[in-house]
């Protein structure tokens, strides 16, 4: 009921089966014992135990049903001999560690073998229904040996009870070890897939496209970002500050004023943070503007008001290298000693550089500031990019990034340019927001303006334009944002870079890890109405989803495929982990290659009935087989292999003209089903396999065509969600074995007949429409349309 999913008569019949065969191999092994046949006890024990490591190597479903029931089997023996002979609390202690056992041991190697894929807080919550399932077994158990009288159990003469309880949390411990040793290697590999053309120094390999006519005016575009900080409706004291120093009125330098002390004496960002750190953030915009504030106008505070707030900014600072409890759950998790400063976004490195260059940190701890800067030089000194995969972030990093280099001086430029050009590659053409993995968007307005100011790049200047136009267009507004306080540059240009395979630093916070795959970005040009396609590679770092090899966004004016990523949140968890994203958002709710579980994660599923019947544990990277640009045609091919015995290889045509054409291939396990899903923000019809996306100016269509069997016989499904949003599920048969293609059809191509050729070569697709015709070869080879 807390996971919120429906009961199902087959998972509740084979439940009681399976508490059957726990409890009749309870029966063999006490009756043995009783008989004294103890070799016989022994050996069922002993095969209990070592069927433990068999499914972690393999994804047989049945023999992991018996290994599951073999270990509470086992374990209500021990239990039921350990506990022999004792009494209260002696007994209870023994049982609450053994059902402890119960839950953790195949919970653990269910996470071991799929790499920790599920959010953390749920794999708390299997455990504990393992544990309250074993703990009613032994129950009945017990409750039978009564009613057949079996013999009283005897604990071992050698073992008293410092011995038994020594032994249990012994084991206990060494457990606990090897599950956070594997817990902390789980978030991203040493080693990752390469691309030729591709270094630490050229993280991106770009083709070249034809840029946008629009010309943007340097002083055009700054003043539409005042106007957009004072759409904000929410504006607080960084806004009133941004307003206030952009256009000298005193208005806003009176309402800054009034409202940064208000936040003083209401001691914000002083408290106990609980799970969210992130308001730390929070606290170095009020930081960051103040300085300039005070710079622009000294005198605007009396001696008593600034006195006010160095001692809040003191408190911040307190508070911020105060440990909490979540700091305990990030040590866990990134291997370090916990500190208070927030890792994730570097959001704590980045106040308290902001709070030592200030002068504005409190003098009692202001080399415990330093002391941690120093230990851990982050920003550009370390990496160009945010580890998390979630546009939104970068935007903060970068602003941490920016209050670090001005703490440490010299900043390498390639970092700083990179980290803008990451944005710009995977920026909308239209200027919209862009997201994924995040119930945010972000507009790159702030972003690319600061970084105009950083690199004097106009093609950054040009992005902050195009974004402003779009929000002022849709009633959009900003935040006051670092840098930002006077105009740069004269016009901007168009950017010129086409579709992009975009790699980039992978790890975590305050780890290091490889350059790895990241984003590829299809696009056929800059203006508004421009094609676009961003195909995800990774599974990988904290804030993670299972996007490896699927396809998160493809958008023309607005997204006609996009994630599935509006959910609940979860009111039972903490603030910081209850929203739907990261782990949380099911694989299928994305648009890619999905397999049906096996094996210990079948068997958890379907003794707790927590998740998904699909497999959550994509590999965390996909190979680049293939990617090619061209003037009229980009093409990739990626892999993800020996995902429990699949294989998915996805082919992508994005031709110039406006079609898309996607091939999907995946080989697996016999009698294990696999689908490919799709997500529709809208639909307005559909004839057999070929649905009507979009209408209007911009119409789309979509076009499925099975290759593995006849569309009579295939499986499609189409699914509501989202009001008017559609998914679409193609589902292979049992015989391993999946073969679809995927064709998008716009402009003057829609309704354009397609069908599949055999030649010598293997599969070709064909467009006609009008006399004309387009031919896209469907197997591995890099030839471009007919």
């Amino acid at each position: 009921m807390l996971a919120g999913n429906p009961s199902s008569w087959i998972n509740f019949i084979i439940r009681w089966v399976f508490i059957g065969a726990v409890l009749i191999i309870c029966w063999f092994i006490q009756r043995g014992y009783a008989k004294r046949l103890k070799l016989f006890s022994s050996m069922i024990t002993l095969f209990a135990i070592l069927i433990i490591g068999l499914p972690a190597n393999v994804d047989n479903t049945a023999v992991s049903w018996i290994a599951v029931a073999c270990i509470f089997a086992g374990l209500i023996w021990i239990d039921t001999i350990f506990a022999a002979g004792h009494v209260w609390p002696k007994k209870f202690i023994i049982h609450i560690i053994i059902a402890c056992w119960a839950g953790f041991l195949p919970i653990g190697l269910t996470q071991i073998k799929t790499g920790f894929a599920e959010e953390e807080f749920y794999v708390l919550l299997y455990t504990l229904v393992m544990i309250i399932l074993w703990t009613i077994i032994a129950w009945v158990n017990n409750k039978l040996k009564r009613i057949f009288e079996y013999p009283a159990s005897q604990p071992p003469k050698t073992f008293n009870f410092s011995a038994i309880l020594g032994a249990l949390l012994l084991s206990s411990s060494v457990s606990f070890l090897v599950m956070v040793n594997a817990y902390q290697n789980s978030f991203y590999p040493k080693n990752a897939p390469t691309f030729a053309g591709i270094t630490q120094q050229s993280p991106f390999l770009c083709g070249e496209t034809i840029p946008d006519p629009e010309i943007f005016q340097a002083k055009d575009v700054y003043n539409n970002l005042i106007k957009l900080v004072k759409a904000n409706p929410n504006k607080e004291s960084p806004e009133f500050a941004y307003l206030a120093l952009s256009t000298m009125d005193t208005q806003w330098v009176a309402q800054f004023k009034a409202a940064i002390l208000n936040e003083a004496r209401e001691a914000l960002f002083t408290k106990p943070a609980n799970s969210v750190k992130s308001a730390q953030y929070d606290a170095s915009r009020r930081i960051y503007f103040y300085v300039q504030m005070i710079n622009v106008f000294p005198d605007l505070f009396s001696p008593l008001e600034s006195e006010m707030l160095n001692k809040w900014f003191s408190e911040i600072n307190r508070r911020a290298q105060t440990v909490e409890w979540v700091d305990w759950l990030y040590a866990l998790a990134f291997s370090k000693w916990p500190q208070g400063p927030y890792e994730n976004q570097e959001i704590g490195a980045g106040l308290l550089a902001l709070l030592e260059t200030s002068g504005l940190a409190d003098p009692a701890i202001s080399e415990d500031n330093r002391n941690y800067l120093a230990d851990n030089p982050r920003g550009w000194l370390q990496r160009f990019r945010n580890t998390d995969d979630t546009y939104v972030y970068q935007s903060v990093w970068l602003a941490n990034a920016l209050f670090q280099s001005q703490y440490f001086g010299s900043t390498p430029t390639d970092n700083i340019d990179q980290s803008f050009d990451w944005l710009q590659m995977q920026a909308l053409p239209d200027g919209a927001p862009l997201g994924y993995n995040h119930p945010y968007t972000l507009p790159l307005a702030n972003t690319a303006y600061l970084g105009a100011e950083l690199t004097d790049k106009n093609n950054y200047l040009w992005l902050s334009g195009r974004s402003a136009e779009y929000l002022l267009a849709h009633l959009g507004y900003l935040s006051a944002y670092p840098g930002l306080i006077q105009p740069v540059g004269s016009e901007a240009h168009s950017p010129m870079e086409g579709s992009c395979l975009i790699f980039g630093d992978s790890g975590l916070p305050n780890q290091v890890g490889p350059l790895a795959p990241d984003k590829i970005v299809f696009r056929n040009g800059w203006s508004p109405d421009s094609l676009y396609l961003l195909l995800n590679l990774r599974f990988t770092g904290w804030h993670r989803y299972k996007a490896t090899n699927t396809i998160s966004l493809i958008y023309q004016n607005d997204p006609f495929i996009q994630d599935q990523t509006q959910g609940d949140t979860s009111g039972w968890l903490p603030v910081g982990r209850s929203l739907f994203r990261d782990k949380r958002i099911p694989r299928e709710n994305l648009n890619g290659l999905t397999i049906e579980k096996a094996g210990l994660s079948k068997v958890v599923f379907t003794l707790t009935n927590i998740g998904s019947n699909w497999a959550q544990d994509p590999p965390l990277y996909a190979e680049i087989n293939q990617f090619e640009t061209s003037y009229s045609i980009d093409k990739s091919r990626t892999l993800i292999q020996d995902w429990h015995g699949w294989q998915h290889q996805r082919t992508i045509n994005f031709n110039h003209q406006g079609q898309i054409v996607i091939m999907d291939d995946a080989k697996g396990p016999r009698n294990q089903k696999a689908a490919i899903f799709w997500h529709l923000p809208e639909i307005h019809s559909r004839v057999d396999n070929r649905l009507a996306i979009k209408t209007g100016d911009h119409p789309v269509e979509m076009v499925l065509i099975p290759l593995d069997s006849d569309l009579s016989q295939t499986s499609l499904e189409y699914q509501p969600e989202n009001g008017e949003g559609l998914a679409v599920k193609y589902s292979s048969l049992t015989n391993g074995d999946l073969s679809l293609v995927t064709v998008f059809l716009t402009g003057n191509w829609i309704g354009a007949d397609a069908s599949v050729m055999q030649s010598t070569s293997g599969p070709i697709l064909e467009l006609r429409k009008n006399g004309q015709s387009l031919t896209f070869p469907l197997n591995i080879t890099a030839d471009t349309p007919g």
